[in-house]
């Protein structure tokens, strides 16, 4: 028998499963495909940064989320852990002494704590007139000259004399909307695909102070190989919907499991079995049928992007327990008690070894409040107190 079962691998059940090896507790992660890391920007991203915050600790002590939540560890000690443990695994240098401006995807201006090293070359929020290079090839779903013109509108509103221009590569390449992920995966596996962009960019030779790229680069190497041919700076733009950057951040997330020995399973459903109000066993179905008995269980199947809700004409629920949830549009999740079980209708707990944590918890505007993986982070380690 294990002491915990932990469902779901994005980074509040990470975080969850690092926290009770901590403990020395047997833990195993099951999860029904990769955690939403994976989407993510490839920064880490705690919260929204306030123009006030000049570090990580001051970012962490402004954040309002952690005030709805009971945390006996606090926001900052959770954070600090989860860096501790992953940060080692990651294929790249880390800088979160400070935050930095940088442009988004979406066509914002993000500053952000943590940002991977390839991204923060060029960083907007210093002064002077400036001009940079947004770099793409016609054949890639990627409009640059679009994107440039909603980063320069930002720009503007926001008073920085810096200017961003669209720069077409020559391509080799005769199909058209070839997607960045598939681009990316070709630059990693396909050496002639990864030389025609190096002979590429070579041909560079605009008047301009640094360049910026889609995030095309799974291995930092291949990052940093293309910056050494450019006569000017280069950096990523952060990543919105294209999954790259944040495949750095989920292998992470994977190898400091690993490094844990947390047997992690994936699998296609589950079914639970269950004594009174306690859960007992799980049996996982898939290409692999596994079952596992656990004396608690963590519930971090997440909401966003993970598929944790469900809904009918009848009722919004969670989907592996299908429990209630609670609050309205962009606040609706679980309800949970001190110890972070959820709770029935009757606001009872659902079961009495059951824990909640990640963005399947209700309460807080995701997007509004700009939460980031601060709240899983914190969530995940604080779910799991109890059975430390």
């Amino acid at each position: 028998m294990i002491d915990a079962l932990v469902l779901g691998r994005g980074a509040a059940g990470v975080s969850a499963a690092l926290r009770l090896c901590e403990e020395k507790k047997k833990v195993v992660l099951v999860s029904r495909g990769v955690g939403a890391t994976s989407l993510g920007s490839g920064s880490w991203d705690f919260g929204r940064v306030p123009q006030s915050a000049t570090s990580l600790e001051a970012l962490l002590g402004t954040l309002s989320w952690p005030k709805q939540y009971a945390n006996a560890e606090g926001p900052r000690g959770s954070v600090t852990a989860l860096l501790a443990q992953v940060e080692p695994h990651l294929p790249h240098a880390v800088s979160w002494e400070r935050p930095f401006l940088l442009p988004s995807m979406s066509g914002g201006l993000r500053r952000v704590f943590c940002a991977q090293t390839m991204q923060t070359r060029i960083d907007f929020s210093g002064g002077g007139k400036k001009r940079y290079g947004l770099v793409s090839e016609r054949s890639w779903r990627f409009r640059a000259d679009f994107l440039a013109q909603q980063l320069n509108q930002e720009l503007n509103r926001l008073g920085l004399s810096i200017e961003i221009c669209a720069i077409d590569l020559p391509s080799k390449v005769k199909r058209v909307d070839i997607p960045l992920s598939r681009v990316a995966t070709d630059l990693q596996w396909n050496e002639a695909a990864w030389q025609n962009l190096l002979e590429a960019t070579a041909q560079l030779r605009q008047s301009v102070d640094g360049y910026l790229f889609p995030p095309l680069f799974p291995s930092p190497q291949k990052f940093e190989e293309l910056a050494s041919t450019l006569p000017a700076p280069c950096s990523e733009v952060l990543a919105w919907l294209e999954p790259t950057p944040g495949f750095r951040l989920e292998q992470a997330f994977r190898a400091a499991i690993q490094a844990k020995g947390v047997p992690t399973f994936e699998c296609e459903s589950l079914k639970f079995g269950m004594v009174g109000d306690r859960l007992q066993s799980l049996q996982t179905f898939g290409s692999r049928c596994e079952s596992f008995e656990a004396g608690s269980y963590v519930l971090a199947t997440g909401r966003l992007i993970g598929g944790g809700l469900v809904s009918s004409r009848q009722r919004v629920s969670e989907s592996v327990f299908d429990l209630p949830l609670f609050g309205e549009g962009a606040l609706r999740g679980l309800r949970t008690d001190a110890s972070y079980r959820p709770l029935s209708e009757d606001g009872r707990p659902a079961f009495q070894n059951l824990f909640a944590c990640g963005t399947v918890l209700g309460g807080v505007d995701y997007f509004g409040d700009g939460v980031g993986m601060g709240f899983s982070a914190s969530t995940g380690r604080a779910c799991v107190a109890s059975l430390s």
